[in-house]
This record gives structure tokens, sequence and C-alpha cells, in this order.
């Protein structure tokens, strides 16, 4: 199942497609051991604004202080912060032209 986690692919997708629990695989499992052994990794998404304007930076941060995105703070970050789960907001951001992902 590890050659099969390649870059871009879901746990999910895997699951669906290589059925581990009719193998009496457990999932969760396999995920902490490989990243504990460092057979996998985790991939880390970091949101960031393109605009590069300090004074419209400034003004979108008086109106929405979540709309300007530097880099620092990764996905799982701002899930925390906004109690909101991460593909809310990796889909509000991507409808955003000015905020690219850094994917590390």
């Amino acid at each position: 199942m590890y050659a099969a986690m390649t870059y871009g692919s879901t746990m999910r997708d895997l699951c669906r497609r290589l059925r581990p629990q009719e193998l009496a695989i457990n999932e969760r499992k396999l995920v902490l051991f490989g990243v504990l052994e460092g057979l996998i990794r985790r991939v880390y998404k970091y949101p960031v604004t393109l605009n590069n304007d300090s004074s419209s930076i400034r003004s979108e941060q008086s109106q929405n202080p979540s709309r300007v995105y530097t880099g620092m703070a990764c996905l799982d970050e701002l899930c925390c912060q906004s109690g909101c789960s991460a593909s809310q907001i990796e889909e509000q951001l991507e409808r955003d032209s000015d905020v690219v992902f850094i994917v590390k």
C-alpha cells in the first residue's frame, strides 16, 4: 500500500481502490507506522496572497483580516483558528484569484 501512496493521492482514494479492510489492514495504524518510520510524509499547504501592493493589503486587512495570507501558517493552523474544515477553507481560497498554495 505504501507504493500506492504517491504525491497527490489521498487516503480516501487509496482506501476505495485497494480496500484495506478486506485485507484486515487498519488504515490509521498503517499511516502512523509509515510516518514514524519515514516511509511516507505529511504534505502541508500554505496559502499565500499574491497581491504585492501594501496599501491594498492594509485596506483588505482592516476589512477582513483573514484575507491576507503570508505563507507562515499552514492550512491546518487556519482550520484551528477559524473552526472550519480544511475542505471548506481550501474551497474558499481557490475561488480567490489572489491566493495560491505552496505545497511542502
